[in-house]
């Protein structure tokens, strides 16, 4: 028999359309915390949320804290940076 058959039509998910595919719920469990500028490359990484250095975060606060910043508007962040740099 010629001619392809479905298989070959059939597009593979990759990570990353995975990951895109994911709510924010989902990715609070696997997104790197965005508070994290330490830079040193340690196991645990202390919470460096508003320039505080805290020695212990609990897990559901961490998450509860990257769920309200993946749910902040990209400019506040852009603003935020651009302060930083001009200071």
């Amino acid at each position: 028999m010629h001619g392809s058959s479905c298989q070959d039509h059939i597009r593979r998910v990759t990570n990353g359309d995975k990951i895109r595919a994911m709510s924010n719920e989902e990715l609070t469990a696997i997104i790197m915390c965005p508070y994290d500028t330490a830079g040193d490359p340690i196991d645990i990484m202390p919470c460096v949320k508003n320039g505080n250095i805290q020695e212990f975060v609990a897990p559901e606060d961490c998450k509860a804290c990257i769920m309200k910043w993946l749910e902040r508007n990209v400019e506040d962040d852009t603003r935020r940076e651009d302060k930083k740099r001009n200071s």
